[in-house]
């Protein structure tokens, strides 16, 4: 999988635009998919900043990447939600 060429691929120039905060956790997730490297939020939980980051790691996993041939359940989804809701008062890993 080649993570930088689908990367700009979904932030080439005339797509939404997004947030750095909601590139780095599309990133992230993508770094995720490819070699299982551990997703960190490199943000203070209950910032927008934060939210933002968590926002692009699950477009990634579950609007984004279903396109791709793999996709996902609905508790997968509750999963990932029930994990960031867990992790307000964590460290900001997941």
């Amino acid at each position: 999988m080649d993570i930088e060429k689908i990367f700009a691929e979904r932030f080439k120039t005339g797509v939404t635009r997004r947030s750095d905060e909601f590139k780095a956790g599309y990133m992230a997730s993508l770094k995720f998919e490819s070699n299982g490297e551990r997703i960190i939020n490199p943000y203070r939980i209950g910032t927008a900043q934060a939210d933002a980051f968590w926002a692009g790691a699950f477009e990634r996993r579950f609007v984004d990447y279903p396109i791709h041939g793999d996709l996902h359940s609905l508790s997968d989804m509750q999963m990932m939600v029930d994990m960031y809701e867990k992790l307000q008062g964590a460290p900001n890993e997941a």
